[in-house]
């Protein structure tokens, strides 16, 4: 019962559907219960930090900068990976193509189940729309000759990241991808995409991260980024992101908030805006579907104004 206070957080790793709606059915008492999903957490931090989206190219025939991301393995990473491109790349005037490999044949199978409405606007253009495409590389065994000609499919790669599950692997295959992207993009006059391998050891993660990550022959960058360490995913700033659920709130709240400032204080209406506040502040607080929707909204607004598409004194969306 000491423990049952408002000042206590209790964590639950899970990223199970049923988890949710267990956590959203018991009782928790004062105390607040956050359901943790790592994976989800490490990249939507990484593209919050990291300049995935900087290395867009104009088209010359609409004028719109496209972005050309490479998925490498398509297993839990990748899969969620995918789902977070197409929410944080809808920016304004960008068009967003995402490539997705795998050894195995049945990517659009799995990501149908995952995401079915992803796949379903995919490639689809409308007035006023972000624009994505998802094309899907299956059957490409990456430690063979399938990683030379997944480059030269691919096109113009803008960023590139390698989730195969295996740290020893992760890091050959974002070596060799560093090189055929040396040889397949200078070639062509495009720049070497910045590269990003999950690797999950802290040792290894600590070895390759010393100053400013591996360098061509000590001196210049060599453009691989190892995101997705032990130590990192599991700290306290990745698993609290209290700024993060602070906004989230602010943006859950936002509309109720300026309707009250545009009524008049002493009002009934304003009374009823009151409670619907707290109402909404509640199921804020107990339903993990409003934060995450609505901290999904707060990561998109962070990356819109670190690329400076959003002034900073924009109102947050409804």
């Amino acid at each position: 019962a000491r423990y049952d206070t408002p000042s206590t957080r209790f964590y639950v790793f899970s990223r199970t559907e049923d988890s949710e709606v267990l956590l959203d059915c018991v009782d928790r008492g004062r105390m607040k219960v956050r359901r943790v999903n790592e994976i989800r957490n490490l990249i939507l931090n990484t593209l919050m930090q990291e300049p995935v989206f900087d290395n867009a190219y104009p088209d010359p025939a609409t004028g719109r900068k496209q972005l050309n991301i490479l998925v490498v393995g398509c297993g839990k990473y990748g899969m969620e990976l995918v789902r977070a491109l197409c929410w944080c790349g809808q920016l304004p005037g960008y068009d967003l193509t995402i490539h997705v490999s795998d050894i195995r044949p049945d990517i659009e199978s799995r990501l149908k189940g995952a995401a079915p409405e992803l796949m379903r606007y995919s490639g689809v253009r409308a007035e006023g729309e972000p624009y994505y495409r998802i094309c899907l590389h299956p059957g490409v065994d990456v430690q063979g000759s399938g990683l030379a000609e997944l480059v030269r499919e691919a096109g113009r790669i803008t960023a590139a990241f390698v989730t195969l599950g295996d740290d020893r692997i992760n890091v050959g295959t974002a070596m060799a991808l560093r090189r055929e992207c040396g040889r397949t993009q200078i070639r062509l006059g495009y720049a070497i995409p910045r590269l990003y391998a999950v690797v999950y050891s802290p040792l290894k993660n600590q070895i390759l991260r010393q100053g400013d990550g591996l360098r061509c022959l000590g001196r210049e960058e060599y453009g691989i980024r190892f995101i997705g360490d032990l130590n990192t995913r599991y700290s306290l700033a990745i698993i609290g992101q209290d700024a993060l659920e602070a906004e989230g709130l602010h943006n859950h709240l936002s509309w109720l908030e300026r309707r009250k400032a545009e009524i008049r204080a002493e009002s009934s209406e304003a009374q009823e805006i009151e409670r619907q506040i707290e109402e909404n502040r509640l199921a804020y607080e107990r339903f993990e579907y409003y934060r995450r929707a609505s901290m999904a909204r707060a990561v998109h607004r962070a990356i819109l104004l670190r690329m400076g598409l959003l002034p900073e004194n924009a109102e947050a969306e409804k």
